[in-house]
């Protein structure tokens, strides 16, 4: 019989031998499940496919409008927008231009060379180098009225082949003469070489360098002339002037008159009038300044003149009665020498005849070693004057007078 089994004994060490040989690989299993997708970048796009077949071509539009058209010879050219009107303008000059596009007429173009036409309607510009801005039948119409410009405005035109004329704006202006200007206003005109018109309404100026700032119905025909202002007002006098006033009439040289119904009537006077009784001018007063250099030879009367050699102050006038007053002073070079007086009187002109009725004169002062100097009002050639001279002196004294007359004509 067999004994009992002992107890276990304490296990040994583990033996240390070399691996064995790998075996042969297995049977491969089922695949498993498909697992989720990751979230990895996009990956670069592929290359592209061949171009796919063209479709059929769809039906011709309607044509647009024509356009404007650069026109040129000889590497220049010109700017012509496309007509909006009935009528086609003529070519235009060279360097141009024109970018209006309506007209009545196929002259209405910029045709001068290197010309503008800025727009508006049925303008014309035909000088070289001239401008019109805008607006409507407006024409630098003259072929040499080189650099001439019209701003605006209607109906303007500058007529001569005088260069530099402008017309700023304004109704119906006329302008002929080199350097003139019309600024604006209403049927205004201008004529001759370095004339102004400012504004107004039927104004004219005629004159070479006249100038007629505003006003109404105004006329000026002297050179150089001057009209600041008023309404009809006529100045035929050179180099005198009109500041304002209604309906005065001016006709001597270096005169100026204002108020109403003024006329003066002598030369370089100063005249004022506060209406007529009859006729323009039979009722004012008038200021000369009269002047001249003597060479007194003793016992001779010398005429004092406006312009200091010829001019007396006032002619000749029928019917007219003047009271008048007048200052004198004369000195000699150095001032050596003075003098200073004063005349009143009485003239008249009756039927033709003139004649002093009365005068007295005032000493207001003489120097002491000349004493013996006269003055007195004179008819000199039919016409009122001042005199003066020495008993017994030669010296040579500037004379200056100066004359106020009232006067009224019957």
């Amino acid at each position: 019989m067999q004994g009992a089994t002992g107890p276990t004994g304490s296990q040994g060490a583990t033996g240390v031998g070399t691996t064995g040989a790998t075996g042969p690989t297995g049977d491969i299993g089922t695949q498993g499940a498909q697992g989720a997708t990751g979230a990895g970048a996009t990956g670069p796009q592929g290359p592209q496919g061949p171009q796919g077949p063209q479709g059929a071509t769809g039906p011709t539009g309607a044509q647009g409008a024509t356009g404007g058209i650069l026109q040129g010879v000889y590497g220049t050219y010109d700017l012509e927008p496309v007509n909006e009107g009935a009528t086609a303008g003529n070519a235009r000059g060279e360097n141009t231009t024109d970018f209006q596009t309506y007209r009545t007429a196929a002259t209405q173009v910029a045709s001068g060379n290197w010309s503008v036409i800025g727009g508006g309607a049925e303008n014309t510009n035909k000088t070289p180098y001239g401008v019109v801005l805008g607006g409507q039948n407006n024409s630098i119409g003259a072929t040499g009225a080189d650099w001439s410009f019209v701003g605006g405005g209607r109906d303007n035109a500058i007529t001569s082949g005088d260069d530099y004329q402008t017309i700023l704006g304004g109704f119906s202006h006329s302008l002929a003469g080199a350097y003139g200007t019309i600024a604006g206003g209403n049927n205004n005109t201008g004529s001759g070489d370095l004339v102004f018109i400012g504004g107004g309404q039927d104004n004219t100026s005629s004159g070479a360098q006249g100038t007629i700032v505003a006003g109404r119905g105004n006329t000026n025909t002297g050179v150089g002339g001057f009209i600041g202002g008023g309404r009809d007002n006529s100045n035929a006098g050179d180099y005198a002037g009109i500041p304002g006033g209604y309906d005065n009439v001016l006709s001597s040289d270096y005169a100026m008159c204002f108020g109403l119904q003024a006329a003066p009537h002598a030369y370089a006077g100063l005249c004022h009038a506060s209406g007529q009784f009859s006729t323009r001018g039979d009722a004012i007063t008038e200021v000369f300044t009269l002047r001249r250099s003597i060479v007194h030879v003793a016992n001779t009367w010398y005429s004092l003149y406006a312009d200091g050699t010829s001019q007396l102050p006032t002619p000749d006038i029928n019917d007219t009665l003047w009271n008048v007053y007048i200052q004198i002073v004369g000195l000699t070079v150095g001032a050596n020498l003075r003098w200073a007086y004063s005349i009143k009187g009485m003239v008249v002109n009756d039927d033709g005849t003139t004649s002093i009725l009365t005068q007295s004169k005032t000493v207001l002062y003489e120097s002491a070693t000349r004493p013996n100097y006269d003055v007195q009002l004179a008819i000199d050639g039919g016409s009122l004057g001042v005199q003066v001279r020495t008993t017994s002196d030669t010296d040579t004294v500037k004379w200056v007078a100066r004359m106020q007359v009232a006067s009224v004509e019957q």
